[in-house]
C-alpha cells in the first residue's frame, strides 16, 4: 500500500494503477481511496470504487474521501464519490461538511455537484457557521449566488452572533454585501456585542459597504452594547469617509457612548483631526464631557494631539473647563509635558494659576513631572511661581523632588523664594533627603538669611512688590559702597611707599570698610548711594537691621578659609552682617586674595620650564594666514554683505599648559564617578576646579577630555590647539587648557557643559543616565520644541560659518569635519557650542573651499560624511554643509542618521523632493509647517540643497544661516532662549559685519532729550527705554569686540567678569535691562513693578549710562 500510496502523491497514476491489484482488504483500499480522492486521479478513483473500497474510509480528522476531494475542488473525484453514494453530509472534526469546504475555498463546480445531490444547505460547523457564512466572510461571490439561489438561510448566525451580512461587512465585501442585501438580509441584525453591519463596516473603515447598508436604510445610530454608535466609532478609528458618509445620513452627532464620551471628544482622544473638522463643521456639541467631566479640549491636550487643539480654540471651546477632577485642559498638557499645546492654550488666555482643589497648578504638574519647556512657557507668561499645594508643597519642591536640575534654576532665576517649607521641608531639604546633590549645592549658593517665621504662606502681590523694592534698595546701597572702596582702593595705591606703609594701609582699609557707604556718602562720590537714601526717604524705607544669621554664614566662611566662598558670601549677606563681623570677613578677604596671588605665582614658576617647551603650540598654524578679504561668492560674503572683511576679534585667552598630575587630582585619578562621555578618541570626565587656570575661571567646573594611549598623533592634537586658540566665537566651545606630557596620554580641559549634547536632547532613551546625572540632567529630558530647536541649530551654524570664514589679521578659514549633533554641547540654557575641533583644519586661502586631509582618511562620523569625500573627494566648506544638512534632518524628523535620505525615500515611496514636508516632522517637537517645509528644502529641494546630489546645486552655510535666521525672525523670537525679552535675531556674524564700519552716538543723546517729550508720559518713557537699551547694548558690542553670549543678562556679566567693565556700569545696564524687559510686556501692574519711579529718575540713569559710555569710547 505504501507504494502506492507514494505514487499517488507522486502522481504516478499509471503505476498506481497497476498496484490496486496488490492491495487487500476494503478498509487498505479505502485508505488508497481517500489518498486519491485529495490527489485528485479520477481514474484510480475510478478502479478503486470498482474493487470495492469503503467509500467514506475517513481519515484521522474524519475528513471523508468526498470533503477532501469538495476541498480541494477535484470535480471529477466528487462526481465518482456521490455516483457511489458517499454520505453527501458527513462532517469532519472542525464540524464542516463536504459544501462547507467547497465554500469555504470557492469551488463552485463541487458546490453544484453537492446541492444537486441534497447536501444539507444550511449544516454549520462547530462555531455556528454556515456555508454561506464562510462563503461570505471569504468573499466568494459565485458560491454565494449557489447557495441563495439554493435559498440558504441567509441571517443564520454563528456563535457569536455574528450573520453572513456582517461576516461581509467586517471584511469589506462589497460584492457579497450587495447580493445578501438583494436577498433581503436582515440589515440591522446585530452580533453578540450589539454591533450591526453598519457598525461593523464602520470600525473597519469599508467606505463601500457603508454605502450600500445607507442606501438601504440601515439604523443610522443603533449602538453596540457600550453604546457606541457607528458614528463612534468610525471618529475613534480616524475613518474621515465612513464619518462623512454618516454625517450626510444625518447621523446624531452627540449621541454619547457608555462612558460619557461624544464622537468628538472619541475624535479628539485619539488625535483625528480630519474627522474633528467634519463634527465641528456638523455642529457637534464642542463642550459636552464625559462622564468624568473631561471635554474634548481636556482630551487632546493630556494626549498633546496639538492639530485637534487648534481646531477646538478656533471654534471657541471652554478653554478652562476643569474634569471632575478640577484639571484644567492647561493642566492636563503641562501634566504629560506637551510643549505645543500648552502654547496654544496660553496663546489664547488660558487661566495660567487655576488651581485643582487639592492646590495644583499648571506650574505646579509640569514641575513634578520635569517638563521643562512647559515650565519656561509658563513662566514667561507670569505664572505664580510660589503657588503651594494643600500640603504646602511648592513647584520648587517639586522639582527638587524630581532631580530637575534645569527646573530648579528657571524658578529661582523666575524670583521662586527657596526658604517656603512643606510637609517635607524647605527644597534644599528635599534635595538633600534625595540625594540631588547638584541642586542641593546650587540652592545653598543662592540661599539668603532665613526668614523668622517658618512656615510662610504664598506672597500677595503687594508685598512681592515690597519685597522687590527693598531688595532694589539693598542692591543699590551695595552699589555705593562697591564704588567707596574702590575709591579708598585707589588712594591707598598711591600711598605706597614701602613695605611698613603697605601694611599701615591695608589696616587703615580695614578699619574704614564698615563705615565705607557711609564716606561715600559724604563725599559725594557715590551717585547711586544719594539715590538710594533719597529713595528711602521718599517712601519711608528703613535699611535692613544687622541679622544674626548673616553674622553666622560670615564665620562658617571664614573658618572654612575659603577664597571664592568669603567672597561669595560677603557679597550676598554684606547688607545685614553687622560692621564687626564684616570687618573682620573683608581683613581675611585681603589676607586669601593675597596668599592666592602668592600660590599662582609658585605654580606659574614650576610651570615655567613645560610651558617655554610647549611655546611653540603658539605659533602652531598651518599656513600663514592671508589680509585679502573673502572672494566673491565665498561663505563669508555671502553671509556678511554689508562689510567684505569682518574685523578680527581681539585674541582669546591663552590656553593653559597643565600637568597630568593636576588633571588627576582634580578628576579624583580619572575616576569611573567622574566619566561624563566616551567614544572612539578617549573618554571626557568632569572636574570642579583647577588651580592653574586664570582667576576668573580657576573654581568653575570643567571637562577634562584625555585621549586614549595611540589615539591622536601629537600632530592632531597641536593642530586642535592652534585652530582653538585663534577662534573666538559666542558658539565655538573655547580650549582653556592642555597637557601634552612626554608619555602621558594627552588631555584637552574645556567648560562643562551641564546641558549635554543636542544628540542627548534627541534621542534621550539612548543617553547614559548615570553621565547625565553626573552632569545634573534629571533621568527624564523633555523632548526639545521646535524653537528650541531651531535656535540650537541657528547658533551652531552661526559658529560653522565662522570657523569657514577667514578673519584678517585672525584666524584662516577652518573647515569642521565632524559636524553632527554629539558635537553640539549646551549650556544650562540650551544655548549651543560648537565642540570637537580635533579633524579640523585650518587654510591659508580666502575661502574654506578645498582641503584635503594629509593622510586622505575618513574622519565624519557615519551618516554625516558627504559621499563625495567616500568617492575619494576633498573636504570643504561644501561637506561640512552636507554634514549640517543630515543634522537638521535628523532634528526635524528625529531618525538615525544613517542613510537617512534614502531611508525616508524608502518609507514614502518617493524621491526625497516630492515627500510631503509634514509627513517628515518629528511629532513631539510642535513643528509649524512653514518651518518644516524650510528645514526639508534646506536638506534638498528639486532646485538646490545643502544635500542636493548635483554638487553644483548645493546651499552654502551662509545661506542655510540666512534661512534659519529668517524663521526665527518670523517666529517673533530672537533666539536667546529667554523668548521675546532680549537678544536679536542677528547672527554673530551678521553682527560682526554691521558693527565694521563703527558707530555714531548721537541717537542715545537724542533719547535723553526727548524723555521728556510725548503725550503719554508712561509709553514715552517705556519707549524711550527700548531704544535706549538697544543702543546701548550695541554700542558695548562695538567697544567689547562682539565677544560675549547672546542673552542680555548674560553678556552684561560676561563683560563686567572678563572684560572689566566697571560694577556701578553694570549694576545700572541691569537697571535698564529690567525696566526695558517690563516696557515690552502690555502689562501695567508689571512696569509700575519693575519700571522707574518715574520720568527723572529713568532720565538719570540714561544720562549716567550714556556718560560711562563716552569715556569707554575714548579709551578705546
Amino acid at each position: 500500500m505504501d507504494a502506492m500510496v507514494d505514487a499517488l502523491r507522486r502522481g504516478d497514476e499509471s503505476k498506481a494503477v497497476g498496484l490496486i491489484d496488490s492491495i487487500e482488504g476494503a478498509v487498505q483500499l479505502g485508505k488508497c481511496l481517500l489518498i486519491a480522492s485529495e490527489t485528485g486521479h479520477p481514474t484510480c478513483t475510478r478502479l478503486l470504487l470498482a474493487a470495492h473500497a469503503v467509500v467514506d474510509q475517513a481519515a484521522s480528522n474524519d475528513a471523508t474521501p468526498l470533503y477532501v476531494a469538495c476541498g480541494k475542488g477535484h470535480d471529477g473525484c466528487v462526481q465518482l464519490l456521490l455516483a457511489a453514494h458517499a454520505a453527501v453530509d458527513e462532517a469532519a472534526s472542525n464540524g464542516g461538511t463536504p459544501l462547507y469546504a467547497a465554500c469555504i475555498n470557492d469551488h463552485g463546480g463541487c458546490v453544484r455537484l453537492l446541492l444537486a445531490a441534497h447536501a444539507a444547505i444550511d449544516q454549520a460547523d462547530r462555531n455556528g457557521a454556515t456555508p454561506l457564512y464562510v462563503a461570505c466572510d471569504k468573499d466568494h461571490g459565485g458560491c454565494v449566488r449557489l447557495l441563495l439561489a439554493a435559498h440558504a438561510a441567509i441571517d443564520q448566525a454563528a456563535i457569536n452572533g455574528g450573520s453572513p451580512l456582517i461576516a461581509a461587512c467586517i471584511k469589506g465585501h462589497g460584492d457579497c454585501t450587495q447580493l445578501l442585501l438583494a436577498a433581503h438580509a436582515t440589515i440591522d441584525q446585530a452580533d453578540g456585542n450589539g454591533g450591526t453591519p453598519l457598525y461593523a463596516a464602520c470600525i473597519n473603515d469599508h467606505g463601500d459597504c457603508v454605502r450600500l447598508l445607507l442606501a438601504a436604510h440601515a439604523a443610522i445610530d443603533q449602538a453596540a452594547s457600550n453604546d457606541a454608535t457607528p458614528l463612534y466609532v468610525a471618529c475613534g478609528k480616524g475613518h474621515d469617509g465612513c464619518v462623512r458618509l454618516l454625517l450626510a445620513a444625518h447621523a446624531a452627532v452627540d449621541e454619547a457612548a457608555s462612558n460619557g464620551g461624544t464622537p468628538l471628544y472619541a475624535a479628539c482622544i485619539k488625535g483625528h483631526g480630519g474627522c474633528v473638522r467634519l463634527l465641528l463643521a456638523a455642529h457637534a456639541a464642542i463642550d459636552q464631557a464625559d462622564r468624568n467631566g473631561a471635554t474634548p479640549l481636556y482630551a487632546a491636550c493630556g494626549k498633546g494631539h496639538g492639530d485637534c487643539v487648534r481646531l477646538l480654540l478656533a471654534a471657541h471651546a471652554a478653554i478652562d473647563q476643569a474634569a471632575s477632577n478640577g484639571c484644567t485642559p492647561l493642566i492636563a498638557a503641562c501634566d504629560k509635558g506637551h510643549d505645543d499645546c500648552v502654547q496654544l492654550l496660553l496663546d489664547a488666555h488660558a487661566d495660567v494659576d487655576k488651581l485643582t482643589s487639592d492646590g495644583v497648578t499648571p506650574l505646579y504638574a509640569a514641575c513634578i513631572n520635569g517638563h521643562g519647556g512647559c515650565v519656561q512657557l509658563l513662566l514667561a507668561a507670569h505664572a505664580v511661581v510660589d503657588q503651594a499645594d494643600i500640603n504646602g508643597t511648592t513647584p520648587l519642591i517639586n522639582a527638587c523632588t524630581a532631580g530637575s536640575m534645569d527646573i530648579v534654576k528657571l524658578l529661582v532665576h523666575a524670583g521662586a523664594r527657596i526658604d517656603l517649607r512643606s510637609a517635607s521641608g524647605t527644597a534644599l531639604d528635599v534635595a538633600e533627603a534625595r540625594g540631588h546633590k547638584v541642586i542641593a549645592r546650587f540652592l545653598r549658593s543662592r540661599r539668603r538669611a532665613p526668614a523668622s517665621i517658618l512656615a510662610v504662606a504664598p506672597v500677595s502681590i503687594a508685598e512681592r512688590a515690597a519685597a522687590e523694592r527693598a531688595a532694589e534698595l539693598a542692591a543699590a546701597a551695595l552699589l555705593a559702597e562697591e564704588v567707596a572702596e574702590g575709591v579708598h582702593k585707589q588712594q591707598a595705591q598711591k600711598k605706597k611707599a614701602s613695605k611698613k606703609a603697605k601694611a599701615k594701609q591695608a589696616g587703615a582699609s580695614e578699619a574704614r570698610a564698615p563705615v565705607a557707604s557711609a564716606s561715600a556718602a559724604a563725599s559725594g562720590s557715590a551717585e547711586a548711594d544719594q539715590e538710594v537714601w533719597a529713595a528711602a526717604g521718599n517712601e519711608g524705607v528703613v535699611g535692613p537691621a544687622p541679622s544674626a544669621a548673616a553674622d553666622d554664614v560670615l564665620r562658617v566662611a571664614m573658618e572654612a578659609a575659603q577664597y571664592e566662598g568669603l567672597v561669595g558670601a560677603i557679597e550676598e549677606h554684606q547688607a545685614l552682617a553687622s560692621e564687626g563681623v564684616l570687618a573682620k570677613a573683608r581683613a581675611m578677604r585681603e589676607r586669601l586674595h593675597k596668599k592666592r596671588k602668592q600660590e599662582s605665582q609658585m605654580l606659574r614658576r614650576k610651570h615655567a620650564a613645560e610651558m617655554e617647551m610647549q611655546a611653540s603650540l603658539s605659533k602652531l598654524s598651518l599656513h600663514e594666514v592671508t589680509q585679502s578679504p573673502p572672494a566673491t561668492g565665498s561663505a563669508s560674503a555671502a553671509a556678511a554683505p554689508a562689510s567684505e572683511a569682518p574685523e578680527a576679534p581681539s585674541a582669546p585667552p591663552a590656553a593653559v599648559a597643565l600637568t597630568l598630575a593636576e588633571l588627576a587630582a582634580a578628576t579624583d585619578g580619572f575616576g569611573e564617578q567622574r566619566l561624563i562621555g566616551s567614544g572612539g578618541y578617549g573618554r571626557v570626565f568632569t572636574a570642579d576646579a583647577l588651580p592653574s587656570l586664570p582667576l576668573w575661571r580657576r573654581h568653575k567646573p570643567v571637562a577634562v577630555k584625555r585621549a586614549k594611549s595611540g589615539s591622536h598623533e601629537l600632530a592632531d592634537l597641536q593642530r586642535e590647539v592652534s585652530v582653538l586658540q585663534q577662534c573666538s566665537h559666542p558658539h565655538v566651545l573655547p580650549l582653556l587648557g592642555y597637557c601634552l606630557e612626554h608619555g602621558a596620554p594627552p588631555c584637552l580641559v574645556f567648560p562643562l557643559m551641564r546641558g549635554g549634547s543636542l544628540a542627548n536632547r534627541l534621542w534621550p532613551r539612548e543617553a547614559d543616565p548615570e553621565h547625565l546625572r553626573r552632569l545634573g540632567i534629571g533621568a527624564s529630558l523633555s523632548p526639545l520644541t521646535w524653537r528650541q530647536r531651531l535656535r540650537i541649530l541657528r547658533q551652531a551654524t552661526d559658529a560653522l560659518l565662522y570657523l569657514h570664514t577667514p578673519v584678517p589679521g585672525g584666524k584662516g578659514a577652518v573647515v569642521h569635519r565632524d559636524f553632527k549633533p554629539e558635537n553640539i554641547l549646551l549650556d544650562d540654557e540650551l544655548n549651543a557650542y560648537l565642540a570637537d575641533t580635533g579633524f579640523a583644519k585650518m587654510d591659508a586661502g580666502p575661502e574654506a573651499s578645498k582641503m584635503k586631509s594629509v593622510s586622505n582618511a575618513l574622519y565624519l562620523t557615519r551618516g554625516y560624511l558627504d559621499p563625495s569625500v567616500v568617492e575619494g573627494g576633498v573636504y570643504s566648506a561644501m561637506t561640512d554643509g552636507w554634514a549640517l544638512g543630515i543634522t537638521l534632518l535628523v532634528a526635524l524628523t528625529g531618525r538615525s542618521p544613517l542613510s537617512i535620505i534614502t531611508k525616508c525615500e524608502e518609507d514614502f515611496d518617493e524621491d526625497f523632493a516630492d515627500i510631503v514636508a509634514a509627513q517628515l516632522a518629528d511629532a513631539t517637537a510642535g513643528w509649524p509647517p512653514h518651518a518644516v517645509a524650510a528645514f526639508k528644502d534646506l536638506v534638498r529641494s528639486a532646485a538646490s540643497g545643502l544635500c542636493h546630489g548635483s554638487v553644483r546645486k548645493r546651499l552654502t552655510v551662509a545661506a542655510a544661516l540666512a534661512t534659519l535666521t529668517s524663521l526665527a525672525k518670523e517666529d517673533g523670537r530672537s533666539g536667546t532662549g529667554r523668548g521675546a525679552l532680549d537678544g536679536s535675531v542677528l547672527s554673530s556674524s551678521e553682527r560682526t559685519a554691521s558693527t565694521a564700519a563703527g558707530y555714531v552716538p548721537t541717537p542715545l543723546s537724542m533719547q535723553v532729550r526727548e524723555m521728556r517729550k510725548g503725550s503719554d508720559a508712561h509709553k514715552g518713557i517705556k519707549d524711550n527705554m527700548l531704544l535706549a537699551f538697544g543702543s546701548v547694548m550695541s554700542r558695548l558690542d562695538v567697544i567689547y569686540a562682539g565677544k560675549a553670549p547672546e542673552g542680555f543678562e548674560e553678556r552684561i556679566n560676561y563683560w563686567h567678569r572678563e572684560c572689566g567693565m566697571r560694577t556701578d556700569l553694570k549694576v545700572r545696564l541691569h537697571s535698564l535691562r529690567i525696566w526695558a524687559n517690563a516696557a515690552r510686556h502690555f502689562d501695567d501692574d508689571r512696569w509700575r513693578r519693575d519700571g522707574p519711579r518715574g520720568e527723572a529718575e529713568a532720565s538719570q540713569l540714561v544720562s549716567a549710562v550714556k556718560t560711562a559710555l563716552e569715556a569707554l569710547e575714548c579709551t578705546r
